[in-house]
């Protein structure tokens, strides 16, 4: 199963100097990444692990490219829904803890008081975001923010934005991973220099999905093949 991308409009904020604005288009890539021994390695597209696996770690990074004006820059914000969805009906079970995010310029544990959680809203799909029963990318979304508007900024890309718990049902199958940008506010916005003086423009921002794919182990391959064949040689 190979991951999925996608590409939304969004609004990017640059700045040439605190008396001159300038547009400069900066395409910005968020994508999805899992690692199975808890955050010491992390890898892109699919990953693959044995059926006994309990649960990975998954997180989101944005990058883009630096403008010559500003080899840092920084990530002001990112509206967006996390989602988790079974495909094919794999991970009916499937659960998400301890979520992490870029907030007030530092990266912690989701406040308590953004009552962000994965919650299941179809047989299929898990939605991580604030609470509401809107379709993907609507409603209350996740917004992280990394600007002197929240506090301390955290400069340079790429940046990890979003981490959480998968928990997996023990059920065979794919899993996708990934998020919709919000469809009613500014979903990601990247500045070169600290304000006043942004100017806003409209460019490409790409989507890279991950796939996680729980495969059944060896050894249970090969029980299942040695009863199969007892069992016709009993019909025999």
């Amino acid at each position: 199963m190979r991951s999925s991308s996608s590409f939304v409009l969004v609004t990017i904020c640059v700045m040439s100097s605190p008396l001159q604005a300038q547009t400069l288009a900066l395409p910005v890539t968020s994508t999805w990444q899992i690692s199975t021994n808890n955050g010491t390695t992390w890898n892109s597209g699919e990953t693959q692990v044995p059926l006994n696996t309990s649960s990975v770690r998954v997180r989101m990074v944005v990058s883009w490219t630096p403008p010559v004006l500003d080899p840092n820059g920084y990530l002001v914000a990112a509206s967006f829904d996390g989602f988790v969805r079974g495909l094919g009906g794999a991970g009916a079970g499937d659960s998400v803890s301890a979520i992490s995010m870029l907030f007030d310029g530092a990266f912690q544990p989701a406040p308590s008081s953004l009552n962000i959680a994965g919650r299941r809203v179809a047989t299929d799909l898990v939605k991580i975001d604030r609470g509401d029963s809107q379709p993907l990318g609507q409603g209350t979304v996740v917004v992280v923010g990394n600007s002197p508007a929240f506090g301390t900024v955290t400069f340079g890309t790429p940046i990890t934005v979003f981490d959480y718990r998968l928990n997996l049902d023990g059920s065979a199958g794919s899993r996708e991973v990934g998020l919709v940008y919000a469809a009613v506010q500014s979903p990601i916005g990247v500045a070169t220099l600290p304000p006043p003086g942004f100017t806003s423009i409209s460019t490409q921002a790409f989507t890279q999905a991950a796939t996680l794919v729980v495969v059944p182990s060896p050894t249970g391959l090969a029980l299942v093949g040695v009863a199969s064949g007892v069992l016709l040689r009993r019909r025999r």
